[in-house]
């Protein structure tokens, strides 16, 4: 009746029926028809879905080209998962020559309706920078060790924040914090031991409890207590905002390391349109000293009451954080191997320059008043 009043939807609807047998005998050809004439009025879901049925193969014969058509028609009318569907195609090089910038413009048009999937891809994209391999990276990473260790720990703590809400946090915690991680805005920093424990984590005290609100992504908040040592980056003005993966118990926590859980918890808290709000339960207690990096914050931190989110599941804290530990782990062998590389490389400056008596077989530079320590022997 609907569909004989010329009303779109009801075109939609029809076709969905005779595509998926409800009701009726599945019948690729009718749903193909009432498909047909709702995208002839121009009907954006329709339009979406037929892009996604030529992009599967479902119904009809599979072909990215006509998918790319149908989207491309969806997406001016702003249809936000036909421009989700088209960034993905070509991020991907789905059917079409692989092209991160209009991925990026068509993620930004959905992001911009409040697509969290998109939104969490655009967060994606951004972290890619340059789109060179991770080895790459990683030599980049030896220089900046051997140069400056201290400051190298601050984006080295970042990357492994990163990874770790990249594999477990929901898409809405992605979409609001991971962009602003990639851009280099906002640092990461890691939160395990406390006074009493070390690589004991089963017998941390910190608790979380939940405060009657609701996270970003619609799920409890919780009031993180506790006090963390020896966290690097803990407090420093190099970035907006400081984001601790926090290791703490809820009140149905089972004893030891099976109890524990992960949560997110910033040093500002953020809004929900990205901007910054009023500063969280999350303070310094004071500086700590670390061995040969001065240079760089390592602190006693308190959480008072602080807010944080659960990133992964509850009690699963020790696998979502290993996905930020193994991370640093490869970071320290970097650390080892440019402090190790600064260090020979002074030495061999320093015993070519030193001079200091003469060789044991005669003087090697007897135009100077004494031989280069490197002369001697070992």
């Amino acid at each position: 009746v609907a569909a004989d009043k010329k009303h779109p939807p009801a075109y939609h609807s029809l076709g969905l029926i005779y595509l998926e047998g409800k009701g009726v005998p599945h019948d690729d050809t009718k749903a193909q028809t009432w498909f047909q004439k709702a995208t002839d009025v121009e009907h954006g879901d329709t339009q979406c879905l037929m892009g996604q049925l030529y992009e599967t193969g479902r119904g009809m014969s599979k072909d990215p080209q006509k998918a790319m058509r149908w989207y491309k028609l969806a997406a001016a009318q702003d249809h936000p998962d036909a421009q989700h569907n088209l960034a993905y195609m070509y991020a991907n090089g789905l059917g079409v020559p692989k092209d991160d910038a209009e991925a990026i413009r068509y993620w930004r048009l959905a992001a911009g309706q409040g697509l969290a999937v998109a939104q969490h891809y655009l967060g994606v994209m951004s972290a890619r920078g340059q789109g060179l391999p991770q080895t790459l990276q990683y030599t980049l990473e030896e220089m900046i060790c051997s140069t400056n260790l201290s400051f190298g720990i601050y984006p080295g703590l970042t990357h492994g924040a990163y990874n770790a809400l990249a594999r477990y946090a929901s898409d809405e915690i992605k979409a609001l914090f991971l962009p602003k991680m990639a851009e280099g805005t906002w640092a990461g920093a890691m939160c395990l031991t406390e006074s009493h424990c070390g690589t004991d984590l089963g017998l941390i005290r910190t608790k979380a409890l939940p405060n009657g609100e609701t996270g970003p992504d619609g799920q409890p908040a919780y009031k993180i207590t506790g006090t963390k040592i020896f966290i690097s980056g803990g407090e420093q003005d190099l970035t907006e905002n400081i984001l601790h993966l926090v290791l703490a118990k809820l009140p149905d926590a089972p004893p030891g390391s099976r109890g524990i859980s992960l949560f997110l918890v910033p040093k500002i808290l953020v809004k929900a349109d990205g901007s910054l709000g009023p500063r969280n339960g999350v303070s310094c207690g004071s500086i700590e000293a670390k061995m040969g990096i001065h240079a760089a914050s390592t602190c006693v931190m308190n959480f008072e009451d602080a807010e944080g989110y659960l990133v992964g599941e509850a009690h699963g804290g020790m696998r979502a954080m290993f996905a930020m530990m193994n991370t640093e782990r490869l970071d320290v062998g970097v650390q080892g191997l440019g402090l190790a590389e600064t260090a020979y490389q002074s030495a061999v400056a320093y015993a070519r320059d030193r001079l200091q008596g003469r060789a044991l077989g005669g003087a090697k530079y007897p135009d100077k008043m004494a031989d280069p320590i490197l002369v001697h022997p070992d």
